[in-house]
This record gives structure tokens, sequence and C-alpha cells, in this order.
């Protein structure tokens, strides 16, 4: 029975072998063939490549595959060779054929250039094979679709932006595939591509669906920890902020759901990560531009770090936190650098810092049944000691401890009479000046 079958499969083999060898010849005269010549020769090659997939002989259906390739860049073209195209290239996943899968995909890009009104469909076609070729390893596979959907994505006008939608949506779908194949090389090609693609063109998907898209990417590489991942979702932000995309809504939105991953990610003890995603999001403030998103971003950073207080106290709170207390300082250098009088937005903010910090360490207070504030601030002050922090540093700590210090005199002056003596050593020196006080008067 065995020997009977291995037969069959022989002369099949040859009979397929006999069939592409003649088309082969027929195809090497396309210069001089008519336009029904052409699609006719093309039809019956890429049937032989769809009759042939059950055989085993990928060199024979490669060779097919160049030569179809070279008629349809020819000009040679019928409505139902996408479908068939497509059906090869399921079925070359399904039986792991990654060679001639790897000739295949290449030809969507004649036919897409040469025929528009496909576009949507070879895009969605393109994203389906990248995701199941990425599921089985084939990174490679997965990144021609990819280059060929950017290359297709060129919409020259607002009328043509639905397709540069869709394929923002279809690479969102390879993104999330290749972070459950845990396969961050790939995540980061995706996103170099996507990002030397925009750089490079007028018209870019709708903001709405880039701040999604964004939001979406962002979490995949905290998630999995992919430092290299977040420098290119990074470059992704920075970019729409310098193309100046997105609504001061849209940033406040991105703003929030940033400082909901932080706190997700502080809370599994990631402190790296954790620490990385500070940074960047400060840096995302700063690049907005938008002078109202600073004070709303200290505020909403301020409410993470004391939930992160009462579920892990407040030493973590201030270890893993370390970034958004180096902002805090680096925000009171800002008003110390200027003329307060000049710039009223500044001292504003130096103010929201002081009372961010006042609030911090009554929260802390309260989650300790009711410990004196005293106890808080040294607790404060002896971390920052302990901890070796570098001189310059450590006197910019020591200046905001002191403003915060007063500052919680002044709103509870009964409540503080009897425990300002104990935080002497915080004062020892005295840092406040004139212009400190500046900002304790309201």
């Amino acid at each position: 029975m065995a020997d009977k079958t291995n037969q069959s499969n022989n002369s099949q083999l040859e009979a397929l072998s006999a069939a592409i060898n003649d088309l082969e010849r027929k195809a090497q005269h396309v210069g001089t063939m008519s336009q029904t010549e052409k699609n006719l020769l093309a039809g019956a090659l890429l049937d032989a490549i769809s009759n042939g997939l059950n055989l085993d002989s990928e060199p024979l259906l490669n060779m097919a595959v160049r030569r179809f390739k070279i008629m349809i860049e020819h000009g040679a073209w019928s409505e139902e060779f996408i479908g068939k195209i497509k059906a090869v290239c399921m079925v070359a996943v399904r039986r792991g054929h990654k060679a001639l899968l790897a000739e295949v995909v290449p030809v969507y890009q004649p036919i897409l250039l040469n025929n528009p009104e496909l576009r949507s469909e070879g895009i969605n076609d393109l994203g389906m094979i990248a995701c199941l070729a990425i599921k089985d390893s084939c990174n490679e596979i997965g990144n021609s679709c990819v280059k060929i959907i950017l290359m297709m994505d060129r919409a020259g006008s607002a009328e043509e932006r639905q397709i540069t939608d869709m394929a923002l949506q279809t690479m969102k779908n390879i993104l999330i595939t290749a972070t459950r194949a845990r396969s961050e090389e790939t995540f980061c090609y995706v996103l170099k591509m996507i990002n030397k693609s925009y750089q490079e063109r007028e018209f870019i998907p709708d903001s709405a669906l880039l701040r999604e898209f964004y939001l979406t990417v962002l979490f995949a590489a905290a998630d999995h920890r992919w430092s290299k991942g977040l420098l290119n979702v990074n470059d992704f932000i920075t970019l729409m902020l310098r193309k100046n995309i997105f609504s001061f809504e849209q940033k406040k939105k991105i703003a929030y759901e940033w400082v909901q991953l932080i706190g997700q990610i502080a809370r599994r003890n990631w402190t790296e990560m954790a620490q990385k995603l500070m940074w960047f999001f400060f840096s995302f403030v700063i690049k907005s531009k938008e002078k109202d998103i600073l004070p709303y971003s200290v505020i909403m950073m301020g409410s993470s770090v004391k939930m992160h207080a009462a579920w892990d106290g407040f030493e973590s709170a201030l270890k893993i936190y370390y970034p958004w207390q180096l902002s805090m300082f680096i925000l009171l250098d800002s008003f110390y650098k200027q003329d307060a009088r000049k710039n009223t937005e500044k001292l504003e903010v130096a103010r929201l810092v002081v009372r961010t910090m006042r609030d911090l360490v009554l929260h802390v207070s309260r989650l300790s049944l009711n410990k004196p504030e005293t106890d808080i601030f040294n607790q404060w002050f002896e971390l920052c000691d302990a901890n070796r922090t570098p001189k310059h540093v450590y006197v910019r700590a020591q200046k905001l401890m002191q403003l915060t210090v007063l500052y919680w005199e002044q709103l509870q002056p009964k409540a503080s009479k009897n425990q300002l003596p104990h935080l002497i050593k915080i004062f020892q020196p005295n840092r406040i000046d004139a212009k400190c006080k500046m900002i304790l008067t309201e």
C-alpha cells in the first residue's frame, strides 16, 4: 500500500514538474505576449503552485512562484489571483513551508502597487499572514509583510486615510502577536519601521487611533519588561509630539493612563521598569508643551505615590518613585532660576510641589494610625541620609523637606507647635531664603 502511495506521489510530482517546466519556457517570452496570454499563463502558474502544495517539492514551487511574480510585474492579472495567493500562503503557513512562504509574500507588492483598489484587502491579508508567521517563529516573513504594508500605506490625501487607519490597526495586531510570542526583536523591528515610515510622510492615522495604539504598545513593552521595546515606544510618542498630533484632552488621557501603568508596574516591585516609565513620562510632559499638563501630572503622580505608600509603605514608595522625587527637585530649581515675579506659572508649580509632599506626609501619617507627622518627616530625612544621597541631590532634598515642614506648620499651627522642635535636624543648616518664602506665601 505504501509503495502504491509513493508511486502515485512520484507520478504527480513528475507531472507537476513537466507542467511547470513547460510554463517556465513559455514565460521566458513574456515580453512578446498579449495581455490575454499573460493572464492565462500567470493563472496556470498559480494553479500549478496550488496543486503542488500537497507534494514535497519546495524548490520546484519556489521557481514557479518567482516566475509568477515576474508575470505580475509585466502586467498579468485576474481578479481571482489575490484570493488564490492568500490560500497558498495559508496552506504554506499551516504546513511549515517557510521557504515557499518567503517567496510568495513578496508577490503582494507588485499586485498592490498596480491595483490600488485592492490595498485594503491586501493589507488585511498580509496582517493575517504576519501574525500566523510570527506565532510559528517565522519572524523574517512577518517582517516582510510589515514592509509591504507600510509601502502600500502611502496616503496622498485625506480621502485615502482610511487605508492608513486600517494599516495602523493591522500593525497593532502584529505587535500584540509579537508580545504573545515573546519576540522583543520583532516588536522593536515593527516599531522602528513605523517610526521611519511616519517620519517621511504628511498624512498619518487619526489621532484617536494613534493614542490607542500608543497606550497598547506602551503597556505591552512594560508588561514584558522590554527595555529596548520601551525605547522604541518612546521614539514613537516623541515623533507624535513633534508632529503635534494630539489635542490637549488626548494628552491628558495619555498622561492619566501612563500614570496608572506606572502604578501597576510599581505594585509588582519592578523597580527598574517603573523608573524607566517615569523618566519617559516626565520627558513626555516636557515635550507636550502644554502648560496645564505639568500641574495635572504632578497631582496624578502624587496620587500614585500615596497609593503605593498605602500598599507597601512609605520607604518602598520613596525608593521606587525616586525619579519622581528628582523631578520635584527639578521643578523647584526651575522656579529658583527665574524671577518669579515675571513667571507666576513656575511659582504656582513650586507651590504645588510643596503641597503634594505635605499631602503625602499627612497621608502616610493617617495610614499609620495617626502617627505624628514629625515621625514621618524624620523618617523621610533619615532615609535620604542613609541612602548616601549625592550632595547636590541632598541639598535639594533638604530644601524641599524644610519647605514642606514650614507649609505644614502654616496649615496646622496648633498641632505643629509642640512637634516642631523634634524636627531640628532637618533644619541644619537652614536653607530657607527670601525666595523660598515666596512659595510659602499665597
